[in-house]
Parts: C-alpha cells; sequence; structure tokens
C-alpha cells in the first residue's frame, strides 16, 4: 500500500521514517482534503504493515494527473489524483516493476470541488442533447461516428 500526500503534509511518510507519529504544519495545498497536520495512527499502520511507504506529490504533479484523468472520461476531486500522481512518480523513479500489478484508488469526485477545480479544466461544449447536436460535439474533439 502506497499512501501519497501532499509534499507539504507527507505525514505518513514522515510518521514511517521516524518510526513515530509526526505531526507537520502543512502548506497549502489543491489536496484540501487530505492536507492534515497529522496521519492517524491506524493509517501509518496500514501502510507499514502491508510493507508499503508513503509518498510526497507536488500540487504540480496531482493537478497534472487530475487533467490526465479528465482527459480520460474521469472526474475525480483533485485530492484523489495525488494517488496517480503517486504512482506516476514511483514508475519514474524505477520504483515499480512492469510485472507489478497497481490499482489506483479514486476516492472523491470532482463535483465536489467543483468551484476549485472550473479554473483547471478546459471549456467544455455544452450541448442539449439531440444527436445533431452530440454529433458536431464530437467532431470538434476530431471524433466521428
Amino acid at each position: 500500500m502506497i499512501a501519497c500526500q501532499p509534499a507539504g503534509a507527507a505525514t505518513i511518510e514522515a510518521s514511517l521514517k521516524a518510526e513515530a507519529p509526526v505531526r507537520l504544519t502543512p502548506s497549502p495545498s489543491v489536496g484540501a482534503s487530505i492536507n492534515e497536520e497529522q496521519a492517524s495512527v491506524r493509517a501509518v499502520d496500514a501502510v507499514r504493515e502491508s510493507g508499503g511507504a508513503g509518498v510526497s506529490v507536488s500540487d504540480e504533479a496531482a493537478l497534472a494527473a487530475s487533467r490526465s484523468l479528465g482527459a480520460e472520461g474521469l472526474w475525480a476531486e483533485v485530492s484523489s489524483a495525488f494517488a496517480l500522481a503517486g504512482v506516476e512518480q514511483l514508475a519514474e523513479t524505477g520504483n515499480l516493476n512492469e510485472d507489478m500489478r497497481v490499482v489506483v484508488v479514486l476516492t472523491g469526485s470532482g463535483a465536489k470541488w467543483r468551484v476549485e477545480a472550473d479554473p483547471l479544466a478546459p471549456p467544455v461544449s455544452r450541448i442539449h442533447g439531440t444527436p445533431v447536436e452530440l454529433e458536431a460535439c464530437l467532431a470538434e474533439m476530431g471524433i466521428s461516428l
């Protein structure tokens, strides 16, 4: 199990390294719902017992992962995108093997944070659902039926 948290509040990673609970003063982060000053003992124990690790992820990496998920049609809360960004970071540094099975759990919907996410998202064509409008919208994106 890998716990991915904002770089300014990577309390699980810090607690695992210190082998004791660590309290941090979180810096502002786009991962507002996971930006905590101290991880729960249960969370740290679960990661430790699984043989896992904590990963510190930058806001920029989480935003890029969020946009990547959006391009695939998944509207995840930015805090959830920290998980994908952490996996990408581990892959880039050679800490994941090709034969490993990786599951990224996205725990929050982007709908919960729509106001915060709107400036980050590309404009979306609005249609009323008629087949002609749908085909025109898809054509704008280079998709033909």
